[in-house]
């Protein structure tokens, strides 16, 4: 069965039995693209305009690093997106000048530049790969490289650069010492002798955040009582009658380590939606460096609220709920940190209301995609339903701080010291 046909089979059956998610908003009718101020905008009229877009391609190899480095999970991997898709785009504005071939070399210059620098960083033993890449994209017909690519390239290092020093200060990295988390009847507990994952996350600087806690959801209902009882007793049900088309989907959605991961998958949406709908190197570059930076930040919000609320997952309420059985290579594991909200959904969230609003005549796909990764952690028994309202909430009141931040200041303003402010 078909990825598609599993969705229609998935919704219909959802409508049937009244189960359905609560609606998204309405979707927006103007597209961002066309809302965004000149400056922000391409005319796709230039040189070789129909060129692969360079910020598409390194998106891309970014994903790849992800996927074949297995250590990183959706909660380390999102900083790492978002640092580079800034990278990339501040890399092209601090370049950007003119118009024609000078302009065009210049911008994918300073892509390639600032890309390649920012994932050696992270990624040392790619960087031969990365120079590689950066040097064939430099090559032009007759095998020499264009000045302006040249001056873009180290433009885009010295972006890099920048990003690299945010990278060293921004708190992901401290590790953490406690206190230590309170045990009792109901409270969430790690796996033995381990660090809860993603417990530094709240102390990440945020992008465009006062705090970590600003979104914070409302108390889910307390361990014991009826409404709690009610959530863990909906998982049961669902996961005793998970139907394979049900396991098939909880496994689809199950982007942990060794894959693109959550905000992996959302940037690759972003890429095919930007490359669909004509979206030039500036106005791309600037969509996944805002859906990356978003993302981040709603990750942040995210683990503020499993770490304050400590909710223990329905299978640790009631041994009885259990999880499908996984993809070779890709056990379907319980997440070592708390349930309340949905990690993924506090990604999707975000993800689908900053894509929406770019592509508005997407919208309904787009909705339909983050309906059904939020029932496939409900079918795949790691998730109450409150997890996933409460983390598609937290991610929409993320995105939609985002754009108003971008509309009013500037995307790159969210990191001081870049020294540039489209």
């Amino acid at each position: 069965m078909t990825r598609s046909a599993l969705v229609l089979r998935t919704l219909r059956g959802l409508l049937g039995a009244g189960l359905a998610l609560a609606a998204c908003a309405d979707p927006p009718t103007t597209s961002r693209v066309s809302r965004a101020p000149a400056a922000n905008r391409g005319t796709g009229s230039g040189p070789r305009a129909d060129a692969a877009l360079l910020s598409v391609a390194w998106e891309a190899t970014a994903r790849q690093l992800i996927a074949s480095h297995p250590t990183f999970t959706p909660v380390t991997a999102v900083r790492v997106y978002a640092l580079h898709a800034l990278a990339q785009y501040g890399g092209l504005v601090a370049a950007d000048f003119g118009g024609g071939t000078a302009q065009f070399e210049v911008r994918r210059g300073a892509i390639a530049g600032a890309s390649a620098q920012l994932l050696a960083f992270v990624f040392p033993d790619a960087a031969a790969m990365l120079e590689a890449q950066l040097a064939a994209q430099a090559a032009g017909g007759d095998g020499r490289v264009h000045p302006q690519f040249a001056r873009g390239v180290a433009i885009g290092r010295a972006m890099g650069d920048l990003m690299i020093a945010w990278a060293r200060a921004d708190g992901a990295t401290t590790p953490w010492t406690g206190p230590p988390l309170p045990t009792g009847a109901g409270i969430w507990t790690p796996a033995p002798n381990s660090v809860p994952a993603g417990i530094q996350v709240p102390r990440t600087h945020p992008y465009f955040l006062t705090s970590a806690s600003q979104f914070r959801p409302p108390p889910p209902p307390a361990f014991g009582t009826a409404a709690f009882d009610v959530e863990v007793a909906r998982v049961l049900a669902v996961t005793q009658a998970r139907t394979p088309a049900q396991a098939a989907i909880a496994n689809l959605w199950n982007q942990g380590s060794g894959t693109e991961t959550t905000p992996g998958f959302w940037l690759r949406e972003a890429a095919e939606l930007a490359v669909a709908a004509g979206l030039d190197e500036r106005e791309t570059a600037h969509l996944l460096a805002l859906l990356g930076a978003t993302m981040l930040d709603a990750s942040v919000g995210c683990f503020d609220a499993k770490y304050f609320y400590l909710v223990l997952r329905p299978s640790q309420a009631n041994p009885a709920i259990t999880r499908p059985e996984g993809l070779p290579g890709f056990p379907y594991a319980l997440p070592n940190h708390p349930s309340y909200p949905s990690g993924h959904m506090c990604l999707s969230g975000a993800a689908v209301t900053i894509l929406s609003a770019y592509f508005p005549r997407s919208a309904d796909m787009l909705a339909a995609q983050l309906q059904e990764a939020g029932l496939s952690r409900v079918y795949g028994g790691i998730h109450y339903f409150m997890d996933i309202a409460a983390g598609q909430t937290l991610g929409r009141q993320t995105a939609l701080l985002a754009l108003a931040y971008d509309d009013a200041y500037g995307l790159l303003t969210a990191v001081p010291g870049l020294g540039v402010s489209p």
